[in-house]
């Protein structure tokens, strides 16, 4: 009798994996001016907005991993005030240390053309520590209205679409420790490379019970920023918190502050959230100064009063169907926004959603231009004494009525 030796090689996974995906979306958009020749252009408006991403993952030897995400988005309709309004999410944008973004407008102007480099980042990751260089997406903090952790380069209310932040140029460092801590370093570019043209931001959090607890500290364009977030729950309740305390060179410090709750039952959920920021104006006659303000214009505010609520229900109709309707207020005015959603899951890889967002709220008083002139000179007011002249008597109300229809598809 001969016997064979049979011996079972084991399978060695590869050095180099690859991963590609992406989505497709389009966007359809209508605004429904209000009366103002001022501040609102007569409408109707539409615009029309397409976009493609593909995502490219390659991980080597365990511990190299190259993400890269071209993104490119066409949009008609570029002469109307629609993006002053409600941003797609799509083609958004960020300060570039490396210029990977480009431009192509057609002779008209109706048609505009963009492509970049949305993320592009090689991470390295040993036992206890990722360190990620390049361009990444970056958001710290719990808020989910109200983000006043979140200064890198945070979302607008109105933004349709969250499913990816622009990607921001940074090196990122994450350290792990037992279970649950995290401490994590980021130093990102935002416009130049010294003290004010830069992001620094070091934030911790680690577990003890049920409860999450958070700290910030940063140097946003300068201005120094303290921090501290909280999550827990409260039986069936979820608890989420975010503090920040800026410290800025030639203005008072100013406190930002959010507390939440979500509640979620069966196919229902309810979330709600307070807000406050103390540098906000105290009336409408003084928005216009929040809103030329530097942190205004690198959106890491939207708000411009002082108070704020907000009331979110969610409901799932069907398997595939699944509504919304969200209020944000603000509590001084008194005004507030409506935002509708209707979402229909099409297919395994693709959905609908159907939504908009109204304004509600005292409309601006139509105004003659000249009032806005120094008189004899003929220049234009400064922004305290144009903000008097303006005739906005509240922030939500300045928001047109915009309906918006959204297809994705992924693959």
């Amino acid at each position: 009798m001969i016997a064979w030796l049979a011996v079972a090689a084991l399978a060695q996974d590869p050095a180099v994996t690859a991963e590609v995906h992406g989505n497709a979306k389009t966007f359809f958009l209508a605004t429904f001016p209000y009366e103002n020749e001022l501040l609102m252009p007569a409408g109707p408006y539409g615009q029309g907005v397409a976009s493609g991403r593909v995502a490219f993952t390659a991980r080597a030897i365990d511990h190299f991993t190259l993400e890269i995400h071209p993104a490119f988005t066409a949009q008609s309709g570029t002469d109307n005030p629609l993006g002053e309004t409600v941003g797609t999410g799509v083609g958004l944008s960020a300060p570039e240390a490396v210029d990977l973004t480009w431009t192509n407008d057609d002779d008209d102007g109706t048609l505009t053309m963009i492509g970049r480099i949305d993320w592009l980042s090689l991470r390295t990751s040993y036992p206890g520590i990722d360190v990620t260089l390049g361009r990444q997406a970056i958001g710290f903090g719990n808020g989910l209205f109200f983000t006043p952790m979140d200064l890198v380069n945070p979302f607008t209310a109105t933004t349709i679409d969250t499913e990816y932040r622009p990607g921001v140029d940074a090196v990122r460092v994450d350290g792990f420790m037992g279970m649950s801590g995290k401490i994590s370093g980021v130093a990102a570019y935002a416009g130049d490379w010294d003290l004010e043209g830069t992001v620094l931001a070091v934030h911790g959090q680690g577990t003890l019970g049920v409860t999450d607890l958070g700290g910030f500290v940063g140097s946003i364009h300068a201005e120094p920023v303290f921090g501290v977030g909280v999550v827990t729950s409260i039986g069936p309740v979820g608890i989420h918190s975010d503090t920040t305390l800026t410290l800025p060179v030639e203005e008072d410090p100013f406190v930002r502050s959010v507390v939440g709750a979500t509640w979620i039952q069966g196919n229902t959920t309810l979330s709600g959230e307070a807000y406050v920021q103390t540098f906000g104006a105290e009336n409408p006659n003084q928005y216009l100064v929040v809103a030329t303000a530097d942190r205004f214009a690198r959106g890491e505010v939207w708000q411009m009063g002082r108070y704020y609520g907000a009331l979110s229900l969610g409901h799932q109709i069907t398997p595939l169907i699944s509504g919304s309707l969200a209020v944000i207020a603000n509590l001084q005015d008194p005004s507030a926004m409506l935002a509708p959603n209707l979402s229909w899951s099409v297919s395994e890889n693709a959905d609908l959603s159907l939504g908009g967002y109204a304004g509600l709220g005292t409309k601006p008083e139509e105004v003659d231009p000249f009032d806005l002139l120094k008189p004899g000179t003929l220049e234009p007011l400064g922004p305290k004494k144009l903000g008097s002249k303006l005739g906005v008597q509240s922030e939500f109300g300045l928001i047109p009525v915009t309906t918006f229809l959204q297809m994705r598809a992924y693959f």
